[in-house]
């Protein structure tokens, strides 16, 4: 008794010292944070964007990327090609957002769509040319003010275990009542939050968890409307969602970006069909540019070979199949890397973005379908087979080959 009360004060006084300690090393990590030079900021006389806005005509709200180039201080400086970021960022890239108006960015991973949307919010400064927006360099105005004007909806909705109105005000704190209402009727929330027991006091659990996919997707886009902003960035706002749900998704994406600049990135190239302008990167450069239908009557180009390879063929209309399961996210991606690298290497991990001379894309295959056969007239079967079948006997069947594709049946003789 006596040894317990001597050893069970030294053990509860070395439990103190070992958080004591732990404490300390926080703190001198959050100190070493605190003397982390700022890369990115203010000028002395920083325009307040929101009020250039105001006084810009509505039709001269766009936004401009002009001969920007930015590099990541973690990769080298590529070595050939026209000075491409090899997948660090992006070399003199252009494209215009006209008032209201769409521009999708498309691509293999680590072409340089994030990097557009970090230089857009000014998350980095770029090394050359500008990013403007009305006509006006986001340098020369404050960054609170320049995000202020902008509202990203990304591929995971992140909320908090709290009141859904408490999460539609985490970006706009002063919203009205009023003000939520109409935001949630422009992103089609207010009928699925109608039906919750306590409407908008309703609480949506860690992260979300008592709500569906489509329904924080659809509360991720209220929340950015109740911004009112004057730039919409969707960051594969419905790559994580089944067909139906994506569908409904789309419409509300569809009403939020009317009157906005809406900068869109997608692997999925069936929500960024009615763009205005399709932008493919590669290697940190465009390397195609148009419509939707402009860039599928170019043959062999690498967007069609993309839409190519995420198009479900249809069934047969006398075979009646089902049809073949829609592609996830992943597999967007990775059909994606798969058709610029089997047009001339375009993999981020290159700095080639020219197509060889002569180029013959290779045939498409669509995962789930193949190439529709012509009918086969039935195979005659031999006396044998026939006497086997009469006699209830199974015929002789080969099963998978060397290739791993199924081979026919072959009957009895034959």
């Amino acid at each position: 008794l006596y040894i317990v009360q001597l050893f069970q004060p030294l053990a509860n006084l070395g439990g103190s010292y070992r958080m004591l300690m732990q404490a300390i090393t926080d703190l001198e990590k959050a100190a070493e944070l605190l003397h982390v030079p700022i890369e990115v900021t203010d000028a002395p006389d920083a325009a307040d964007l929101a009020s250039i806005i105001a006084q810009t005509p509505s039709d001269h709200r766009d936004v401009r990327f002009s001969s920007v180039s930015f590099r990541y201080d973690s990769y080298p400086a590529s070595g050939s090609g026209a000075g491409l970021a090899a997948g660090g960022g992006v070399s003199h890239l252009s494209f215009r957002i006209p008032p209201g108006g769409s521009v999708a960015l498309v691509g293999p991973s680590g072409g340089g769509k994030s990097t557009c949307t970090r230089l857009l919010c000014r998350l980095f400064d770029p090394t050359g040319g500008a990013v403007l927006v009305c006509g006006v360099d986001v340098r020369s105005v404050s960054q609170e003010s320049l995000r202020t004007c902008i509202s990203c909806v990304t591929q995971d909705t992140v909320l908090f275990n709290a009141s859904v109105a408490f999460n539609l005000c985490y970006g706009a704190p002063g919203a009205t009542d009023a003000q939520i209402r109409a935001a949630c009727r422009l992103a089609r929330v207010d009928e699925f939050v109608g039906r919750l027991e306590h409407g908008l006091s309703t609480t949506v659990g860690e992260r979300g968890l008592k709500l569906s996919g489509g329904e924080k997707q659809r509360l991720g886009i209220a929340r950015a409307l109740l911004r009112e902003p004057t730039v919409l960035i969707l960051d594969e706002a419905t790559s994580a969602l089944d067909s139906e749900t994506e569908r409904e998704v789309q419409v509300a994406l569809d009403a939020a970006a009317r009157g906005r600049c809406t900068l869109t990135i997608a692997h999925r190239l069936s929500t960024i069909v009615h763009c205005e302008e399709v932008v493919v990167l590669a290697g940190g450069a465009a390397i195609e540019r148009g419509t939707h239908a402009a860039l599928l009557l170019q043959s062999g180009s690498v967007y069609s070979t993309m839409w190519a390879r995420q198009t479900v063929e249809e069934s047969a209309s006398a075979g009646g199949g089902a049809a073949p399961p829609r592609l996830s996210p992943d597999e967007c991606k990775s059909s994606v890397d798969e058709a610029c690298r089997a047009l001339g290497g375009l993999h981020s991990s290159t700095a080639s973005t020219v197509l060889p001379p002569g180029y013959d894309p290779p045939p498409l295959v669509t995962r789930g379908a193949g190439p529709a056969e012509p009918p086969r007239a039935a195979p005659s079967r031999s006396p044998a087979t026939q006497a086997s079948i009469g006699s209830g006997q199974e015929p002789t069947a080969i099963g998978v080959g060397e290739s791993g594709s199924k081979s026919r049946v072959l009957e009895g003789g034959d």
